[in-house]
């Protein structure tokens, strides 16, 4: 059980036995005590959010298969803009350059 769960518990034991408690001096103190782990809970990070889709690289065939679509979309983005700009210089007239990398 995480401290956060362990705060969170006592948190909804204590909303839902402070109705019951009929004594004003037990009653200010549980409600003293229930002020505070209020404020605890405020500042302590939340450990069970959800994860994020955020890859994994622990796995090496993911890693690969990753690098392999980052590289992939590169390349093509160059092709395209190779394309582009040889657009460009046929428009101008000026000799065709195929050594563009």
């Amino acid at each position: 059980m995480t401290v956060h769960r362990l705060f969170r518990t006592l948190d909804q034991c204590l909303e839902i036995g402070l109705p019951f408690v009929m004594d004003e001096g037990a009653r200010h103190e549980a409600l003293r005590f229930h002020r505070g782990i209020k404020s605890v809970l405020a500042t302590i990070v939340y450990e069970e959010a959800p994860k994020s889709n955020v890859i994994d690289f622990q796995d090496q065939l993911l890693v690969r298969r990753v690098h392999k679509a980052i590289a992939e979309g590169r390349n093509n983005q160059i092709a395209d803009a190779k394309i582009v700009v040889q657009s460009y210089i046929d428009d101008f007239g000026w000799p065709e350059h195929d050594d563009i990398a």
